[in-house]
């Protein structure tokens, strides 16, 4: 059987060194898998981002002084039509089976996950997340859409693996860096190692990060997106000030995404009681029915408006409407 859905609203004490270690062998082992195969460049979005920018090498340093708890989940976009070109779409779907990922179960009944590939790695349940540019493409609801990355064919492959369309995705691939990895890849469950490796990955820098987090803060309630839209913002080297005037200089500056997003970002985090600094707190705090401190709850709600709203103060002087 398929491991189980992670949880879906874990907060900091759900995460591990362990379980991001799993996440960075299961990425470093797909992107070396693929490489010199002609296929698109994936790019890492979501929770797997924010140590991957502040650190180009490998993650120590990060963990000695109140390190970002990692994430379970290796989300990875991809700017791909395989229409013309299923020979690459098939050689993603064998990559992923030999590495014995399967589809995620989902909740609602409607069978498996096409984009979302779980996997048991050093005792952690691992979801590899495939993400792709809406190009518009909404729902009836108005909410991002799930399509197949390819068309089908003769053997439909587009039914075995899909992409979640993410608005603002295509900002991922105008503003990226690369990243080295040094991890023991993976192997069939059972083998201990392959062997070590030095990978090259991507990795969308601040701008496209902050757009696709504030846009995740809007549509679901995941105390993570908060957290990493401050925890990236206070660590940016300069803090918020820095981080908005290096922010500046983005090839996606002047996208209409991040007008939107500089809204949604004003408003999730205007002052203390609002969702985005409520979020940050619960997450840090353990949860909404931890014990908490009503103290530390404020002073952690005030810790993220206050980044925030340091960070697009200085923004509008740079950008101004």
């Amino acid at each position: 059987m398929p491991p189980e859905q992670p949880p879906v609203n874990p907060t900091r004490q759900d995460y591990n060194r362990g379980i991001l270690d799993a996440c960075y062998r299961a990425l470093a082992t797909i992107v070396k898998a693929i490489d010199g195969q002609q296929f698109p460049r994936l790019v890492v979005i979501g929770g797997l981002a924010p140590t991957l920018l502040l650190n180009d090498d490998h993650l120590d340093a990060l963990f000695k002084d109140d390190p970002h708890p990692g994430t379970s989940d290796v989300d990875l976009c991809v700017q791909v039509d395989l229409t013309n070109d299923a020979n690459l779409y098939a050689s993603l779907l064998r990559i992923l089976k030999d590495l014995s990922f399967e589809p995620m179960q989902r909740n609602d009944g409607f069978g498996d996950s096409t984009w979302q590939w779980v996997r048991d790695i050093d005792e952690a349940k691992i979801a590899v997340e495939f993400l792709s540019p809406s190009d518009g493409v909404v729902s009836q609801s108005g909410a991002p859409t799930v399509g197949r990355i390819g068309q089908a064919t003769v053997t439909r492959p587009g039914d075995e693996i899909g992409a979640f369309r993410l608005p603002a995705g295509e900002l991922a691939f105008r503003d990226a860096l690369p990243r080295r990895l040094n991890v023991d890849l993976l192997g069939p469950p059972g083998e201990l190692s392959v062997g070590m490796a030095d990978v090259t990955v991507w990795v969308a820098n601040l701008l496209p990060m902050l757009v696709l987090k504030s846009f995740a803060l809007q549509r679901r309630t995941k105390h993570k997106d908060a957290f990493d839209i401050v925890w990236l913002l206070t660590r940016w080297q300069g803090g918020p000030a820095q981080a908005a005037r290096d922010a500046k200089n983005s090839p996606v500056a002047d996208s209409p995404h991040v007008l939107e997003a500089i809204a949604i970002l004003d408003r999730a985090f205007k002052d203390p009681a609002q969702h985005g600094c409520q979020q940050y707190a619960i997450f840090e705090l353990g949860g909404v029915g931890a014990a908490q401190s009503p103290t530390d709850a404020l002073r952690l709600a005030r810790d993220a408006q206050g980044a925030v709203q340091s960070f697009l103060n200085v923004w509008r002087t740079l950008r101004p409407l």
